[in-house]
Order: structure tokens, then sequence, then C-alpha cells
């Protein structure tokens, strides 16, 4: 699962994760990690927006506890986990493919929670779907200069897939990102995390599961710190928009078919079933 950007997560500080419904923290002391945001006294959350403080401290009854989990002046301590980093995207788990764009210009300009009628698999399942590009989203990549997608490509790799939308004539974006010859990239990690660039701007959704009809979505906008004002604003309209569609797709589906799928849905679904 995705947990921030790097460049977000400044030495010193211990940052709650909405994705861990403020249970879980990220903590940057010199070595990124997470941490348990749960005081094991009387099980309440303990930090409620990001700190910088040296000590953490629980609001029930005060215990304290510093970046390392080890508690002070008491018997408790926090329990801990490994960050895996990918270009400065920072998960909670390994990503066996480099994310192909460098990530390390982009800034927070949004986050915020949706709840969508549909499960993180039939989310999932809509992400994945290439042939639905054309006829559920016809004429939103347009406005970013991407006027078909018929020489998309994808991979897969152990716990994902990443999809290509080769860069098109009159597209516009910095010179430095034009080495990389994509007018987007989508990737998939799975179980619930979708991840897409565009020239300009990044955007991040992570499904988890409400109950079996229902999910809350985070989603995290990022917009690069070297493209200009007006290529933001259309940027964030296409993605808002193609997000839209996708979410009324989703809960259109009555439940993610098990037959005639695409290698994408069908190495998800091998996936699911070897995760279980």
């Amino acid at each position: 699962m995705f947990l921030s950007l790097s460049q977000h997560v400044p030495i010193g500080h211990v940052i709650p994760l909405p994705q861990y419904d403020n249970r879980v923290s990220i903590v940057n002391n010199g070595t990124l990690s997470l941490m348990s945001n749960i005081c094991p006294h009387q099980n309440s959350r303990i930090v409620r927006c990001a700190t910088d403080h040296s000590h953490l401290q629980c609001p029930y009854h005060g215990l304290k506890f510093d970046h390392n989990g080890a508690g002070v002046d008491s018997k408790y301590s926090l329990e801990k986990w490994p960050v895996y980093q990918n270009q400065t995207m920072l998960f909670d788990q390994h990503v066996s493919c480099t994310f192909p764009i460098d990530t390390k210009d982009m800034a927070l300009i949004e986050h915020r929670q949706d709840i969508v009628n549909a499960s993180p698999a039939t989310i999932m399942d809509v992400f994945l779907d290439i042939v639905h590009i054309p006829v559920a989203h016809a004429g939103v990549y347009e406005q970013i200069g991407i006027t078909g997608i018929g020489d998309l490509t994808w991979s897969t790799f152990e716990n994902g897939s990443i999809q290509f939308v080769p860069a098109q004539e009159g597209m516009d974006m910095v010179l430095e990102d034009r080495q990389y010859n994509l007018g987007a990239c989508w990737m998939a990690v799975y179980p619930g995390t979708m991840i897409e660039w565009q020239p300009g701007a990044l955007f991040v959704t992570m499904a988890h599961s409400i109950d079996e009809t229902t999910s809350r979505v985070q989603v995290y906008k990022y917009k690069d710190n070297r493209y200009w004002e007006e290529a933001w604003a259309i940027n964030q309209q296409v993605w808002e928009t193609a997000w839209a569609q996708d979410r009324e797709l989703a809960e259109s589906i009555v439940y993610p078919a098990v037959e005639n799928l695409d290698e994408l849905k069908q190495h998800y679904m091998i996936w699911k079933q070897d995760a279980v």
C-alpha cells in the first residue's frame, strides 16, 4: 500500500496515516519506518496530526514514547515495521517494479476520502481494464494530448502491473520529462493501490473495504512543481472526470467477472487466490 512521498516526511516528523485509519504512523528519525499509533496501555490513538515533537504523548493517560517506539518511564513500547521506497514513493510492501517517472518534484495539493459503493476488488477491476478507456473515457484524455491508446503497452510484476501510454505529438511537457516518451503511466499495486501519472501530476488512490459492497478510497493529488498552473488545472480536471466515470462504472458492476478476462485481470485474480 502507498504511504506517502519521502519529501513529505521530514526528519524528526511522525505522521499518522489515514489509509490505516490513523492506527499507524510513518516516522522519520533518520530512517523511515512505520510505527503503531495505538497506545498499548488502553488502546487510544496517540497522534492525531503530524508532529515534530521529540516525544509522543498519549492523550488518554499521558504515556510518552520516543520516535523509536520505546516507552518513556514506562514498560510499554510501540510495534514498528519497515518502509519500502520506490523513486520517492513510500510503500508498506516491496514493489518489484521501479516506477519509471522521477517523483521528487511532486507536491501534495489535496488529500481526501471518497466513499464508493463497490468493493475494492471491483474498483481495481475497472482500473485494470484497458478496453473500457476509449468507451467510458471518450474525449477525456484528449485534453492532455492523448488522442488514442492503440499503442498502449503493459507488463506485470509480482504484486502488481503497469500500463504505458506513449507520448504523442504536440503533448505539452517539460524537457526533462520528454526522456520518458510517455503520455501517461498507470501502476497497480495489489490489493488496492492505483497510481496514475500524467505529465505534471501524480494521482494515487487506495481502496479499502468498509463492507462487502462499500469502499473507503483515500485520494492523494500531487502537482509537479516544474509545471505551470494551467497544466495542473487541466490535469486535475481530466483525472477528476475519469475518476468520476470509473466510480460510476464500479458501482454498476454487480461483482467482478471471473471469465472472459484479459491478462491483467487474470494476473490480479491469480494474485488474490494466492494471497488467501
